[in-house]
């Protein structure tokens, strides 16, 4: 009750009083006039009195209260405290504490089991002084991200006490001191160095399985697959740089003769010495050489004009004749000869890449009606000889 203290105060006056005004009237028969002025001053004595002992209560129970309050936040700090200690104890991930240019300030004890340190070896040390080199860039754009967001998470290289190097996945969070603009960063890092070499050999595995896809397993040169990929890919290269795309068609001459005469062994070890040759022939790095099926490759050669086309399948036939593999069966010549057509086209959207197959087909059906043993181009074929 607010004004308890005030009220017993006045009532023990009034009733003091009035015993007193008793005792006198009886005794004296009368009462005194400064027995009745000194009740008023009595009584604002005893409200006052009472007052501060109103006040004395009510800071008794604040204090009370807040000292409850107190025992109570401590009681909760002390249970997250103990709930954190038992975390970063027993926690097989490392929980650090940074400041906010990086350097420890705590490291948990799963610490020295993955990184080998002991924890004074660590504690205000940078870092970046752990990290491996080739992710320290990758570090500090995400390090701004912390800073933007409040939260990140960062996957790294740190080097453990003998040496190794470990992957990491972290989760990053910013903590923010009260009353102070200073920060600090609690870290908690898992190890996936496992799972990082299990990925490593997932990719090389699939590279390896990518690399057997696009390979002509008789021949070691690119297959039909690598040839429509390839070809896609310097098409539309061609058509945003406005430049010439070339093909060369190639195809042995009566080689079913040759496998009949010498037997598929031979002829296998025939095909692989004119996918060699051909291969061997190409000067320019974006050059590729092709097994486009059975005894026919072909070559596309990105940004080269007609008349380069036609050297480079030139020598690519003269090289062929240089093996002077022996074929008897052949109505061109003693010896493995080939056959080849070349197209050239300046792609655009109008043209379809089937137009530059189709016209290397046609110019190769051309050599071969003229004989075999000679490179006809789609638009030269007739003033070749």
């Amino acid at each position: 009750m607010k004004y308890k203290g005030r009220f017993v105060a006045i009532s023990i006056v009034l009733f003091i009083n009035m015993i007193y005004i008793t005792y006198y009237s009886v005794r004296d028969g009368f009462v005194s006039w400064i027995e009745i002025i000194g009740l008023p001053i009595m009584l604002m004595i005893a409200w006052w009195a009472g007052k501060q002992y109103d006040k004395a209560i009510i800071l008794k129970k604040e204090l009370e209260k807040k000292e409850a309050e107190n025992a109570y936040h401590n009681q909760k700090l002390k249970e997250s405290e103990e709930l954190f200690r038992l975390l970063t104890e027993y926690s097989s991930d490392m929980i650090t504490l940074h400041d906010s240019e990086g350097k420890f300030l705590y490291t948990s004890p799963a610490c020295k089991k993955v990184m080998k340190y002991e924890k004074e070896e660590m504690i205000g040390q940078d870092a970046y002084l752990f990290i491996h080199p080739h992710d320290h860039e990758i570090i500090k754009k995400q390090h701004q991200e912390l800073l933007d967001t409040g939260y990140t998470t960062s996957t790294y290289r740190m080097r453990r006490k003998d040496g190794e190097y470990i992957w990491f996945e972290s989760s990053l969070r910013v903590l923010q001191e009260r009353d102070t603009k200073d920060h600090k960063l609690i870290v908690v890092s898992r190890n996936i160095n496992d799972r990082k070499l299990t990925e490593q050999k997932l990719k090389e595995a699939n590279e390896i399985l990518q690399h057997l896809s696009s390979i002509d397993g008789l021949t070691g040169v690119k297959n039909r697959r690598s040839f429509d990929e390839y070809l896609e890919i310097e098409w539309h290269r061609a058509i945003a740089n406005s430049a010439p795309v070339s093909l060369i068609m190639v195809d042995l001459d009566h080689f079913k003769p040759y496998n009949d005469t010498y037997g598929h062994q031979a002829g296998d070890e025939c095909l692989k010495e004119v996918a060699n040759a051909i291969e061997h022939s190409l000067r320019r790095l974006g050059d590729s050489a092709f097994r486009y099926g059975g005894e026919e490759f072909s070559v596309i050669l990105p940004d080269c004009d007609e008349e380069g086309a036609y050297v480079v399948a030139e020598n690519i036939r003269l090289a062929i004749e240089t093996l002077k593999i022996t074929h008897s069966g052949s109505k061109v010549s003693d010896h493995i000869t080939l056959s080849l057509g070349t197209a050239t086209m300046a792609p655009s959207d109008y043209y379809q890449m089937n137009n530059l197959v189709n016209n290397a087909d046609k110019a190769l059906y051309q050599a071969k009606q003229d004989g075999g043993n000679r490179t006809r181009s789609y638009e030269r074929k007739v003033n070749i000889s």
